[in-house]
């Protein structure tokens, strides 16, 4: 387990001249190893044949299994041709056509398929896809110690509301008092169409939300990220730590003296093996 004790030392000194503290966290690949609760929903989607945009790819198309295999697919090509922001407004459309209430429940069945005690690989359309949704143990470490020092736990992610609801609820155990995802914006017939409302925590948007919701003015104590999308989050915290997933965040952390703490492994089910850092 790392030793959290320098992170603990300076909160301590923050606590003695801080008013009403509050944390923030990202959610997906912050609070889980190396997996993402809202792609866990939109996987689903996709592997049952669920989908109800059939203008992903522009013109309308049938809803064919082929049709859902391109779209699980296309969100990769799109990341490995390094448009990022494109990929994730790709896989939003996901969504669309679904009721908030709707698209909880598939969230909530989509958990289900996740094991929370171990993970393992799963061949989808030729992609190897985790399954398993465990809490770093370092999170849950920090949000116990906010809950015991009267810290308040806000979540701050660029998961769709709905996902990141159900997300908190079935996996961290009542220990956030608030989260604060992507605002979805609904037609008249309450379902879910592509447009978002603001303040939008995507792409550098988190401080807005924190600003907006949380306090206009006052700085977190404590920010806890792994990515880009939190970078300025991170900055604009007074303890900033960085989950390790060895990208240019965790070598900022590293330059600037941010807390850097181990992308821990869980043991997989299938080699009963702690990967350490390899990656699959």
């Amino acid at each position: 387990m790392t030793d959290l004790t320098p992170i603990f030392a300076a909160l301590e000194e923050r606590l003695k001249t801080t008013e009403n503290p509050f944390a923030v966290f990202d959610f997906d690949r912050t609070c889980f190893w190396d997996n993402d609760c809202e792609e866990v929903a939109q996987y689903y989607l996709a592997e049952q044949g669920l989908l109800r945009d059939n203008t992903l790819f522009g013109k309308p198309e049938p809803l064919t299994p082929e049709y859902h295999r391109r779209a699980f697919l296309h969100y990769f090509e799109l990341i490995k041709e390094g448009k990022i922001e494109e990929s994730y407004y790709f896989t939003k459309q996901f969504f669309v056509g679904f009721t908030y209430d709707e698209l909880r429940s598939i969230t909530r069945e989509a958990i289900k398929t996740q094991h929370q005690d171990r993970w393992e690989t799963h061949d989808l359309w030729g992609r190897k896809v985790r399954r398993g949704l465990q809490v770093h143990p370092v999170v849950e470490s920090l949000l116990d110690y906010c809950r015991e020092r009267g810290i308040q736990t806000n979540v701050v992610s660029a998961a769709v509301t709905p996902c990141l609801e159900v997300g908190v609820e079935a996996l961290l155990n009542k220990k956030v008092d608030q989260r604060f995802g992507v605002p979805i914006k609904t037609d008249h017939e309450d379902k879910i169409i592509n447009e978002y409302a603001e303040p939008n925590p995507m792409f550098g948007g988190k401080v807005k939300v924190i600003q907006h919701y949380i306090h206009p003015t006052q700085r977190p104590i404590l920010a806890v990220g792994d990515s880009v999308g939190d970078e300025k989050m991170l900055e604009y915290s007074e303890t900033k730590v960085v989950i390790d997933h060895q990208n240019a965040v965790s070598r900022r952390a590293e330059k600037e003296g941010w807390f850097l703490v181990p992308n821990l492994r869980p043991v997989s089910s299938e080699t009963g093996l702690d990967l350490g850092k390899e990656s699959h």
